[in-house]
């Protein structure tokens, strides 16, 4: 407390700390903390012109979705594509861009056909690897573009301390729809047709009761090095591997709205991942599946939710066996979210108004060096 009047007296005002919301808060905290006088005044009177001067404050800037995509007419479809956007901000076409140490946010992504391609890195201040991860396109026969990444994580342990060496470092996607984190990062929207005809381009955000069916036919290929080690514990041991530890998996970020003013990260109702792929060692949780499900296609899958994570809102499915290539209709998996079943894991509960906002692709890195190629990934939307 010396310290900070010390540092308040050098600023010139004794009651500078007062425009200064952060310190208005711990000071606050100190205050209810504590019955001393140290300020000379009563501790409520004090209080009381804190609230005052931060009510005066304008209030902080909210983002918002802002529309929802009406459902088109009965017996329509559309199939997604990765063809080149006219006249796209050339900062948006880049065919190839890398993130480093240096910037682990370089690069505003790459626009092409129905998707936005990010690198996606948010953990690379917590290695003290030397580490890259590149996102590229690469131009077809046919005149589309197919999107990749390659990557260089280092071993498991290639983490500076204090981190677990669970820590996801990156989530390099292919986003289908609009993300609330993409667009409160990168507005405003770099090309003006893109933005305009999303709602015809992706059919998203739309809510849960009048979203279209969509079928997604997929597959991917991967390589990996054995120049990267990590370990995983089997029959009680600890066992080294080499590669790398990744997962593959589609992503929905589900809101509770679609129109309503919210914050543009943490007021996410659902997270819904269905992996399709799993690595040598890792589960969404870390505990045994909390339920399981079946598709429309007979497929196994495990559920997982984690009750801690973001006010309850994560939830995953694992397939029992690794599909690399292969088809999801993926209501079945917005679909399981009205069951009983869902009901019974004591998540966040089911309304018909929740908001879809996008479908993602992409892999989960924990650490490794190798690459993964999108092969193909069409979503077919059938109202």
């Amino acid at each position: 407390m010396i310290c900070l009047i010390s540092k308040l007296k050098q600023a010139g005002s004794k009651k500078c700390f007062l425009a200064k919301y952060r310190t208005q808060v711990f000071l606050v905290g100190v205050l209810l903390a504590t019955p001393l006088n140290v300020w000379g005044e009563e501790t409520s009177t004090l209080k009381k012109k804190l609230l005052a001067t931060d009510s005066a404050k304008p209030p902080v800037k909210r983002e918002s979705l802002s529309f929802n995509c009406p459902p088109l007419k009965k017996g329509t479809s559309i199939l997604s594509n990765f063809k080149p956007i006219a006249n796209v901000d050339p900062e948006y076409f880049k065919k190839r861009q890398c993130t480093d140490p240096d910037n682990q946010h370089a690069g505003k992504g790459i626009l092409v056909g129905d998707f936005h391609i990010e690198n996606n890195v948010w953990n690379g201040h917590r290695s003290f690897w030397d580490w890259r991860q590149c996102i590229e396109i690469e131009a077809q026969a046919d005149g589309t573009y197919r999107p990749s990444w390659n990557y260089d994580w280092g071993d498991e342990d290639s983490l500076k301390t204090g981190f677990p060496d669970w820590t996801e470092k990156s989530f390099p996607r292919v986003v289908f729809g609009v993300s609330m984190e993409l667009n409160h990062r990168k507005k405003p929207f770099p090309d003006t047709e893109y933005f305009e005809k999303k709602c015809n381009r992706t059919g998203l955000p739309a809510l849960l009761k009048e979203v279209p069916r969509f079928e997604i036919d997929f597959s991917f290929s991967s390589t990996k090095t054995t120049r990267r080690k990590g370990h995983i514990h089997k029959d009680g041991k600890e066992v080294e591997i080499t590669g790398d530890e990744r997962n593959a998996t589609f992503l929905s970020l589900i809101y509770p709205s679609c129109t309503e003013t919210i914050k543009p990260v943490n007021e996410r109702i659902l997270i819904l991942l269905v992996w399709t792929e799993k690595g040598p060692e890792r589960t969404p949780t870390g505990h045994p599946p909390d339920a399981s499900f079946t598709d429309s296609l007979g497929r196994e899958f495990d559920v997982y939710i984690k009750k801690k994570f973001a006010d309850n809102t994560y939830l995953a499915m694992v397939p029992k066996e690794d599909i690399q290539s292969g088809t999801y209709i993926f209501n079945d998996f917005l679909n399981f979210l009205k069951t009983k079943e869902y009901a019974e894991l004591g998540i966040n509960e089911y309304s018909d108004d929740w908001c879809l906002s996008n479908i993602m692709f992409g892999t989960e890195l924990w650490w490794g060096e190798g690459s993964f190629s999108i092969n193909k990934l069409d979503i077919l939307r059938k109202y």
